[in-house]
């Protein structure tokens, strides 16, 4: 609550770089997220799906909106950052990587195409790999294991478990460590 004040006094001020602002709302709304606060970081991305597609900062804000409003069990607010996602061309920076895959990944589980999803993250986690990003290949694994647990293939599950965590152990990021230690149930 004290963020979103802070920002919006940011916002508010006119000294403010709107480009600034956009990364001080994508950075907070993360934070939001990973603090379990879904709603509160609907509330500051929603604004997001009035940026225009030649905004640089619309893009990262409208793939946070979108995996927001999965969380959320959002399927209006997902079809609308989606739509908006559509404007801006592809390839996307490779730093945006997992929250492509995660978009398209929905879309085909959503249509009941399974087997395109998982295509769809074996090719984040190849990319990441031969990219040596070991935090894109770890995210990616990890939505990989979780997509084949769906499917019920455990053992399969626990593959990808296992490579997320090394990926992660290479990227040293404990916060994603300890979400891999939850789904490996330690």
């Amino acid at each position: 609550d004290r963020a979103r004040t802070l920002f919006d006094r940011i916002e508010q001020s006119s000294d403010a770089e709107p480009r600034v602002v956009q990364t001080l709302r994508l950075e907070i709304a993360r934070r939001l997220l990973e603090q379990s606060r879904p709603r509160a970081a609907r509330e500051l991305l929603e604004p997001s799906l009035s940026m225009t597609p030649d905004d640089p900062c619309a893009l990262p804000l409208l793939l946070l909106l979108a995996q927001v409003a999965r969380a959320l069990g959002q399927p209006l607010l997902v079809r609308s950052a989606t739509l908006a996602l559509r404007l801006h061309p592809r390839p996307w920076p490779k730093s945006l990587l997992c929250d492509a895959a995660a978009l398209d990944s929905f879309e085909h589980t959503q249509a009941g195409r399974t087997d395109q999803a998982t295509e769809t993250w074996l090719a984040a986690v190849d990319v990441a790999s031969r990219e040596g990003d070991h935090l894109n290949a770890a995210r990616a694994a990890l939505e990989l294991a979780r997509l084949e647990r769906s499917r019920r293939h455990p053992q399969t599950a626990l593959t990808w478990l296992d490579n997320a965590r090394s990926q992660a152990e290479f990227a040293s990021d404990a916060a994603l460590l300890a979400v891999i230690s939850l789904e490996l149930g330690h």
